[in-house]
């Protein structure tokens, strides 16, 4: 419990100290695969905005623009090095199931799809990737992920404004809660991690039955 509190106040420290900058990182390499849950680093800014600790409307500007350069450069990517420079790489046999995948995915709904796929972490990066691999017009995708990115911050900012009202109440001190936000972190992080090792393991096996055939 000490250790947790400890982490606890470290964390509130560091989002104090660089909350604006800890929301621009979190938020744009979410898209990559990294540790980073952008939803949760959203929430906690919030939260911290409504304690007096962040500008509100800061934290909506920089994860706005986090997000947007976050999925413009997957869609660059996608768009620009898929076929081309990236080729090679894309035609390993896990790569190109997780990419059909988002592509199913996108096909079947459209332009929608980038709406759907911002509140869903499991397809988010896929979609906007297979956005970007099926040429999708840019400035259509354009519309569609700042509008989806607009609806995700107007989800989750409330969300975090309420967790700092009723931080003191629920649970006993704004420190309380952010123990029990960190337990939930350190379970999505389990899972992810176990997904991601899971998919990793299947690649693998797909890679060498493909170099055996």
């Amino acid at each position: 419990m000490h250790r947790m509190d400890a982490t606890a106040d470290r964390l509130l420290a560091l989002f104090v100290t660089y909350g604006y900058v800890v929301v621009l990182l979190g938020v744009f390499l979410d898209n990559f695969g990294l540790p980073s849950s952008g939803d949760v680093v959203v929430v906690l800014a919030a939260s911290l905005a409504q304690r007096g600790d962040l500008d509100v409307w800061a934290v909506v500007v920089v994860a706005l623009a986090a997000a947007v350069a976050s999925d413009h450069t997957l869609y660059w990517i996608g768009r620009r090095g898929a076929r081309g420079v990236l080729g090679r790489f894309m035609e390993r046999p896990w790569m190109a199931s997780a990419l059909a995948a988002g592509e199913r995915f996108f096909a079947r709904h459209g332009p929608k799809a980038l709406l759907m796929a911002r509140f869903l972490a499991a397809v988010r990066t896929e979609v906007t990737f297979a956005a970007g691999v099926s040429a999708m017009a840019y400035r259509e995708f354009t519309l569609y992920d700042l509008l989806s990115a607009v609806l995700w911050l107007a989800v989750l900012v409330p969300l975090g404004y309420f967790f700092g009202v009723e931080a003191e109440r629920v649970f006993g001190g704004y420190t309380t809660a952010l123990r029990v936000l960190l337990a939930v972190v350190a379970v999505y992080a389990a899972v992810r991690l176990f997904l991601w090792l899971v998919k990793r393991r299947r690649g693998a096996s797909l890679d060498e039955r493909s170099r055996g055939g």
